[in-house]
C-alpha cells in the first residue's frame, strides 16, 4: 500500500485556496477540497500514470481535471515494498519561477529546473512576476 505525506506548505497553500473559494461562493471551498482529495486519492492509485514536472525526473503533477485548476505537484519515494506519495504543493497553474524552483531544485537537485518555461512537464504552467501573496 502507498502512503501519502503532504508538506505542511503544500495543507497551507491548499487551506488558503480553499478559504479563497468559500470567501467567494459558500461551499465552494469544500468542493474544491473535496475535488483535491479525489485527485490525491488517483496519484495514490497510479503514480507513475502522471507526468514529470519539469527538468526533474522525480517531480510529478496531476494536472486538473475538474472544476477547479490546481495542480497537484509529487514524488514517489521509498522502494517498491514500502513506496510514499510526497505531494509538495497543490499549486495554481499561473505560478511564479521562483515557487517551481523552490521545491523541484532542493529535493531534485536539478540546478535547470530554475529555466522560464512556458509548458513544464505536461502541466500547462505560465510563469509571473513574483508578488506577496494577499489574503482577501
Amino acid at each position: 500500500m502507498i502512503r501519502l505525506y503532504v508538506e505542511p506548505e503544500a495543507e497551507e497553500e491548499l487551506d488558503e485556496a480553499a478559504d479563497r473559494y468559500e470567501a467567494a461562493v459558500p461551499g465552494l471551498g469544500q468542493q474544491f477540497v473535496a475535488e483535491m482529495r479525489q485527485r490525491v486519492h488517483n496519484v495514490l492509485e497510479t503514480p507513475l500514470s502522471f507526468p514529470v514536472f519539469g527538468d526533474a525526473d522525480d517531480v510529478r503533477c496531476a494536472h486538473a481535471i475538474g472544476r477547479f485548476p490546481h495542480l497537484v505537484v509529487f514524488m514517489l519515494v521509498g522502494d517498491a515494498v514500502s513506496p510514499t506519495v510526497h505531494v509538495l504543493a497543490f499549486m495554481h497553474p499561473v505560478v511564479s519561477q521562483n515557487a517551481i524552483s523552490s521545491f523541484t531544485r532542493p529535493l531534485a537537485g536539478r540546478s535547470s529546473a530554475t529555466r522560464r518555461a512556458s509548458r513544464v512537464g505536461g502541466c500547462a504552467l505560465r510563469p509571473m512576476a513574483t508578488r506577496a501573496r494577499g489574503r482577501g
